[in-house]
């Protein structure tokens, strides 16, 4: 097409690339494979009480539900 710029998409700079992978290898070993992912960090390690599909119904109720649930354990 005559007239026409293509704009290719700007990469990361090498810094950023690290910087991002390594926040996605991070998140990764708690079981994260998608987001938004509501994590709760405790004594115990770190537990994920939601994902993607969950409700913000679910996601406001989930700590206390967490917590009842490692009480009666």
């Amino acid at each position: 097409m005559r007239g026409a710029t293509s704009a290719a998409p700007r990469s990361l700079r090498p810094s950023d690339r690290a910087e991002a992978e390594a926040d996605f290898l991070e998140v990764r070993r708690p079981g994260v494979d998608a987001c938004p992912t509501l994590l709760l960090h405790t004594a115990h390690g770190t537990d994920r009480l939601g994902g993607p599909v969950a409700s913000a119904d679910a996601l406001t109720h989930a700590p206390e539900q967490h917590a009842a649930a490692t009480t009666a354990a």
